[in-house]
């Protein structure tokens, strides 16, 4: 079983009359890629904060490699919070230099984390000169200095174009192949769905689902068909063992199947009770239908 990284329990913050974090339980595994997903105000960046150091919380405990909270445990975790924040009128390497500093790491971390991201050629371009991918990237290469076991990322990929947030993807995945532990906050669901292998969905602070990306998904098979006998199909179906729920939709018979049944079995048992299907596609269902199930669901 792989080591706990990071545990939460019943971690509570409050601001006033908003209660940002409520009651919250959360465990990371090593090598784990662990998206907190939930739309804006739900508590994610808040929840970063407190296992960081950076806000205070109101109860609860979490542990880090099954410690209690010390600045020489965070010295073994990287983050980004929220927005990259650099000197603008310094080069990347000279704000990488003060980023070394309070992180008490050697500055020959420096070129090869420049490298990694890209940056390397634009290493002594101000700050202020760079795009907003270019200044994420520099962020994440303040998070990689020291060789971290553990990175945290706010919103890595926030304002950035299809391209940028391709690159940013692509580097994250890229540092998890290489066995770090990765905690990454997003209200993007495509992005948790591509990057992240489990995930927690947060509403108003409240954690709604934890676990697997697979498992959010459900793998439920989804097959859309059209006949030329649909009232018929539909009743037959009804009374058939791999089916979990049938309905229509836009002149479509939508068929989910239970497990262990796919859609030549479908096809073959429509045939065997008389109907002859002339068109069948399966169709994938997205995180975006289930997280907004999840949300639906806890009102």
């Amino acid at each position: 079983m792989n080591e706990v990284i990071l545990n939460i329990s019943g971690l509570t913050r409050r601001f006033g009359s908003i209660t940002a974090v409520d009651a919250l339980d959360l465990e990371v595994r090593r090598g784990e890629v662990y998206g907190i997903l939930g739309p804006n105000g739900s508590g994610k960046t808040t929840t970063l904060g407190i296992v960081l150091g950076v806000v205070n919380r109101d109860k609860g405990s979490f542990t880090w490699f099954g410690q209690e909270p010390s600045a020489r445990i965070r010295q073994r975790v990287g983050s980004t919070l929220e927005m990259p924040l650099f000197y603008p009128y310094l080069n990347g390497i000279d704000n990488l230099r003060i980023v070394a500093d309070i992180r008490g790491c050697s500055y020959d971390f420096i070129d090869n984390v420049l490298q990694r991201v890209g940056l390397f050629d634009r290493r002594y371009s101000r700050f202020r000169t760079y795009s907003l991918g270019m200044k994420q990237r520099l962020a994440i290469a303040g998070a990689m200095l020291g060789n971290p076991e553990v990175m945290i990322f706010d919103e890595p990929t926030n304002g950035l174009d299809p391209q940028g947030i391709a690159e940013i993807r692509e580097l994250i995945l890229s540092i998890a192949a290489e066995g770090k532990t990765i905690i990454m906050a997003s209200h993007l669901l495509d992005e948790v769905e591509k990057t992240c292998t489990h995930v927690a969905v947060l509403k108003k602070g409240k954690k709604v689902f934890s676990g697997k990306v697979s498992e959010l998904l459900r793998n439920e098979l989804v097959v859309e068909l059209r006949c030329d006998l649909p009232e018929k199909l539909s009743s037959e179906l009804k009374n058939w063992d791999g089916c979990a729920a049938v309905s229509t939709e836009n002149g479509l018979i939508i068929v989910k199947l239970n497990q262990g049944y796919h859609a030549g079995t479908l096809n073959r048992y429509a045939f065997d009770n008389g109907v002859e299907i002339n068109h069948l596609a399966i169709r994938h269902e997205s995180l975006e239908k289930h997280f907004l199930e999840l949300l639906a669901e806890h009102q």
